[in-house]
């Protein structure tokens, strides 16, 4: 007899991020930043099983050398959502990995925030949306965003979230998007580290009118599609201004880094552009580089 109670196969998107802009470091040691972010169609598949009798928590996974034990969002939030309920049985995950470790597509947070959705419906919703946002926090910055099937604007270290207005959102959803990887990762906390060493910090005005722009263009200019980290990304890795700067070249294309990198994005408004958009990618990285046409969710 089977001792399966539930099961549900999920995306866990990848995330870009339109503009980003660190604002300084807060009291608590965090950055407070401001981010127009979109999920796309594109990322990791999870499945969870849930069984009826008593055991661990497991994560089995397709990418040998990827920790499947509390190192990894995924049974962290187990973890985290068992001290607040009690819950009978336990769960197996299965993780197809796609989204680039190291990119800043928030790839294992987009793991962890599902894990907890997944937890949370397969067992009737005892965790309120405030309380489930709670726990994605405490898993990290960027995992609330996840919670929400919609573009949205990021505060705060990452755990204020603002869903933005509807006619937005839907422009952007008509945008095609192309993601790209060098294959080797940017770490997030040495970014943060040379920016702070630099100072090299946006103001709340600058973000503010960025906002307004968003807000008012069709296709907004590549001064809206800002991203800090490049202040010290370009340095270190100078193979990432290397596509940005070609992509810009190409009249209707808005390239950017996401996140801290190593992973960019090129978005557009004729999916048929794709190919063309590749060519450059590859002509400035070669062959090796990873690249996936999405479009955004």
């Amino acid at each position: 007899m089977s001792s399966v109670r539930w099961q549900r196969r999920v995306t866990c998107p990848a995330k870009i991020n339109l503009g980003l802009w660190v604002l300084g470091q807060r009291a608590d040691s965090f950055h407070a930043l401001a981010s127009l972010v979109v999920q796309t169609q594109w990322g990791d598949d999870l499945e969870m099983t849930w069984h009826a009798e008593a055991g661990l928590d497991r994560l089995k996974c397709d990418v040998p050398d990827l920790p499947t034990d509390e190192r990894n969002l995924i049974i962290k939030a187990c973890r985290l959502f068992r001290d607040r309920h009690a819950l009978e049985g336990h769960a197996v995950f299965r993780l197809d990995k796609r989204v680039p470790w190291g990119g800043g597509l928030g790839g294992g947070s987009a793991n962890g925030a599902w894990a907890l959705r997944l937890l949370n419906e397969a067992h009737g919703h005892p965790s309120t949306p405030a309380e489930l946002h709670e726990l994605a926090a405490e898993l990290g910055s960027d995992v609330p965003l996840f919670l929400w099937d919609a573009p949205v604007w990021m505060r705060g270290r990452g755990e204020e979230i603002e869903a933005v207005e509807a006619a937005l959102a839907e422009r952007l959803r008509r945008l095609a998007v192309t993601i790209a990887h060098p294959g080797f990762p940017v770490e997030t906390l040495w970014a943060y580290r040379e920016l702070a060493a630099r100072q090299a910090y946006s103001s709340a005005s600058q973000v503010e009118d960025a906002v307004q722009h968003w807000h008012q263009a069709q296709l907004p200019s590549l001064e809206a599609f800002h991203n800090d980290f490049r202040a010290v990304v370009d340095c270190k890795y100078p193979t990432i201004p290397v596509v940005l700067d070609a992509l810009g070249e190409v009249e209707g294309i808005r390239a950017q880094l996401s996140g801290s990198g190593s992973a960019c994005f090129a978005i557009y408004e004729e999916a048929s552009r794709a190919g063309a958009v590749e060519r450059v990618i590859r002509e400035a990285w070669g062959n090796s580089a990873f690249v996936v046409h999405t479009q955004m969710r």
